[in-house]
């Protein structure tokens, strides 16, 4: 596992290799577009799906793997998590995110891509948009966020075929 932070602010991070390869060679024998799912809250309207679970699939094994490493993430970013919620979006094409902050409620998120090679998330200097870092969509990368008044990312270009990533909330 390896997370940096992407510059002297400390404040987002670049993470690759956090799932374990065996875990990540089983998605594509999944078939996630034909899991149950929901609507996301504030994403109604756009094509993404929030994952419903089967008990015994590769994401729910995910979970375990990622709850383990929670003490050494912890240590990675320097803050004392106490647990992890994650869920899968199952983004389709025609997805797009404007630039936004997340919600109020997060104080720390982790998004990990899991399976596609479409476009990732960008993080902004500020309202100008001046690109900070720009995160490919490469399974098994993604970035831990700490949430503040300058977080402002968004996904730039539409999404053309599906992919699938887990966002968590680290507390």
């Amino acid at each position: 596992m390896i997370v940096e932070s992407i510059d002297s602010r400390n404040d987002l991070y670049s993470v690759s290799n956090i799932i374990d390869d065996r875990l990540i060679q089983d998605i594509p024998k999944e078939d996630f577009l034909s899991y149950d799912f929901e609507n996301f809250e504030n994403h109604e309207d756009r094509p993404r799906r929030l994952i419903k679970l089967h008990k015994q699939s590769v994401l729910a094994k995910i979970n375990i793997d990622l709850f383990t490493k929670l003490p050494m993430i912890s240590k990675m970013v320097g803050i004392q998590f106490k647990t992890i919620k994650t869920v899968y979006w199952l983004d389709l094409p025609g997805y797009k995110l404007e630039p936004h902050l997340d919600d109020d409620r997060v104080n720390c998120a982790m998004q990990i891509y899991l399976w596609g090679d479409d476009v990732g998330t960008t993080f902004y200097e500020d309202n100008t948009l001046k690109v900070r870092k720009a995160f490919n969509f490469v399974p098994n990368t993604g970035y831990i966020m700490k949430q503040n008044a300058d977080q402002l990312h968004g996904v730039d270009s539409t999404v053309t075929k599906p992919r699938l990533s887990c966002y968590s909330w680290l507390d």
